[in-house]
């Protein structure tokens, strides 16, 4: 969802002449079709040699960002993080949960130490692909966002409220992935403690 934000947040062309005379708003598909044949039949944008050739002039500087793409990009990455703010809390305290029953178990022998291993990986796997996610999430709201200000900067109106939304999906992937703490190898001395308090099995000292 985010690529394809950064994507519908990129100007194609240079925003110059033709789109000027069509009023520098937000265009669509449609409209921005329109503008194009209107402004090549009235000879914009210098397109002194035959319709053609202005056809042509005309339709690359009014490529400009469409507000109604860039709305249906965001409601949907909106739609992906209401989804991730409300699950991701859950996730992580079942995988906290499971790290301490994993830790228990080996400890009392009721799982291998490569069960354990493979649990313990599984877990730290997750978690770094979602980190990893969310990271990405944020790279590419920072790219939407700048997109967006050159366009504004070239003259495009009607903006406003899409960069300040994309740099508030920025600002709530940065929240999700700050919950993730990475696991770490657990010490020896840790282990110890725990297998000690363990009951021995039969034939074995302490």
């Amino acid at each position: 969802m985010a690529d394809q934000l950064v994507r519908r947040s990129t100007v194609r062309g240079a925003v110059t002449g033709a789109a000027v005379t069509c009023g520098l708003a937000a265009l669509s598909v449609g409209s921005a079709q329109s503008c194009v044949v209107g402004a090549a039949a009235g000879g914009v944008a210098g397109a002194a040699v035959g319709r053609a050739k202005g056809e042509r002039e005309v339709a690359q500087r009014v490529e400009l960002v469409s507000a109604n793409a860039l709305v249906r990009s965001i409601r949907g990455m909106n739609g992906q993080m209401s989804a991730i703010e409300l699950s991701l809390p859950e996730l992580l305290a079942e995988q906290d949960a499971e790290l301490a029953d994993l830790q228990i178990r080996r400890a009392t022998r009721a799982v291998t130490q490569k069960e354990y291993e493979n649990g313990v990986r599984a877990i730290r796997e997750s978690r770094a692909t979602i980190a990893e996610a969310l990271t990405l999430t944020i790279e590419q709201t920072e790219v939407a966002s700048r997109n967006m200000t050159v366009a504004m900067q070239q003259g495009q109106l009607g903006l406003d409220w899409h960069l300040n939304a994309a740099n508030q999906l920025g600002r709530e992937a940065h929240s999700a992935r700050s919950t993730i703490s990475p696991i770490g190898p657990l010490s020896f001395a840790q282990d110890e403690r725990v297998a000690l308090n363990a009951a021995p099995r039969s034939g074995e000292l302490r």
